[in-house]
């Protein structure tokens, strides 16, 4: 494992942002509109990751992330994965259609 002084040196600061999103629970998908990047950039972003932090998956990854001091755990750092995650969920309702209603409760 590293130390958190040897942050920079393990990941690009955009492997950081994909990794901060990650965290966050975001899908690739999701990711890729928050960092206005294409899909294809996520998936080679996060794949860079797991080979650099010797990752089988995400879970493994963003546990590694932690433990090492890639993703901070101060309260800072939490809100703002906290914001991460708002943001995913406005954009997950943004890009949804709208529900149908079915059954007797449709108004006509």
């Amino acid at each position: 494992m590293t130390s958190p002084n040897d942050r920079d040196s393990i990941l690009a600061d955009h492997e950081l942002a994909v990794l901060e999103c990650v965290a966050a629970g975001m899908t690739r998908p999701a990711t890729a509109r928050h960092l206005n990047r294409s899909d294809d950039y996520v998936k080679t972003a996060t794949r860079r990751i797991f080979h650099k932090l010797d990752a089988a998956n995400a879970t493994n990854a963003v546990a590694k992330a932690f433990q090492t001091g890639l993703l901070p755990r101060s309260a800072d750092d939490r809100r703002r994965l906290i914001d991460v995650q708002r943001g995913r969920l406005a954009a997950q309702l943004a890009s949804s259609p709208p529900q149908r209603q079915s059954g007797k409760d449709v108004p006509r």
